[in-house]
C-alpha cells in the first residue's frame, strides 16, 4: 500500500497498513531488536499509537516512509527505555548488596557485642568493676582505686587481667 499527499487515517487505510506492512516492520525490527517478543511489541505500539492519534494525525509524506521512519523511533524508544531500565536494575542490585553488607555487619556486630558483654559478665567481680569504670564510665586509674579504696597498682593489674581474659574469650572474632 503506497499512499501519498496528506493521509488521514480512517479504518480502512489502517486496517490495510496494518495487513499490508506489519509482517515486514516486524521483520525490520528483528534486525534491530535481537528478541522476538520485544520486536512484536514494539511494531503492536507503533499500530497502537497510529490509531489512537487517527483523528488528529495527517500523514505528509507516504503511508510507508510514515511507519518506518515511526519504527525507527520506537525503536530508539525501546533502548533507551533498555538503558534505563539496566542501570535501575544495576542499582538494585548494587544496593542490594549494600543492604546485605550492612545486614551482615550488623550480625556480626551484635554477636561481638553478646559475647563481649558475656565476657565482662563473666569477669570478677573486681576486675569487672575496674573495666567498667575504665573503659564504660572513661574514668582514669587514680579515680577507680579512690572510688574502690584500693592502690591504682591494684587497678592496673585487675585491668590487665580483664583485658587478657576478653581477649582470650574474643580470639574468635576477626577484630
Amino acid at each position: 500500500m503506497h499512499l501519498d499527499g496528506d493521509i488521514h487515517i480512517t479504518e480502512e487505510i489502517f486496517a490495510a497498513a496494518y495487513n499490508t506492512h506489519w509482517k515486514t516492520l516486524y521483520t525490520t525490527c528483528r534486525r534491530y531488536v535481537p528478541h522476538a517478543e520485544p520486536a512484536r511489541e514494539i511494531v503492536q505500539d507503533l499500530f497502537i499509537s497510529l490509531w489512537e492519534k487517527r483523528e488528529t494525525l495527517v500523514i505528509h509524506t507516504s503511508l510507508d516512509t510514515y511507519l518506518f521512519s515511526a519504527l525507527k523511533l520506537k525503536v530508539l524508544e525501546y533502548y533507551r527505555k533498555q538503558a534505563v531500565r539496566d542501570q535501575y536494575l544495576a542499582y538494585r542490585q548494587y544496593t542490594a548488596q549494600e543492604a546485605q553488607q550492612t545486614t551482615e555487619e550488623q550480625v556480626y556486630f551484635n554477636e561481638l557485642k553478646n559475647a563481649l558483654d558475656s565476657a565482662i559478665q563473666s569477669l570478677p567481680e573486681r576486675s569487672r568493676q575496674v573495666y567498667q569504670l575504665s573503659r564504660e564510665k572513661g574514668w582514669n586509674n587514680k579515680s577507680i582505686a579512690h572510688a574502690l579504696l584500693i592502690s591504682e597498682k591494684t587497678v592496673e593489674g585487675n585491668m590487665t587481667r580483664a583485658l587478657n581474659f576478653i581477649r582470650r574469650k574474643l580470639k574468635d572474632f576477626k577484630l
